[in-house]
């Protein structure tokens, strides 16, 4: 994988030893393409968000469709 695009939005800020939950989900899934959506959590306080695209390469760097097995278990952490 590569990334493609990452936008980001910090909204607040987090100190040592504080407790964070990260949510990660699956926005939108193509052929080559997972955009995901990914906040970070003190509490109830969100402090950061981004959108983050990636796509699928071969080993020589070259844009690839995703291998039926990998895109059939991304389709099932999507839904």
């Amino acid at each position: 994988f590569a990334v493609k695009t990452v936008t980001a939005d910090y909204l607040g800020s987090a100190k040592l030893n504080d407790t964070l939950r990260i949510e990660t989900q699956i926005h939108r899934l193509t052929g080559a393409q997972i955009v995901f959506l990914q906040d970070v959590c003190r509490a109830a306080q969100k402090l950061f968000s981004a959108k983050i695209t990636v796509f699928c390469i071969t080993e020589a760097g070259k844009p690839a469709r995703f291998p039926a097995n990998i895109r059939t278990k991304l389709e099932k952490i999507a839904n």
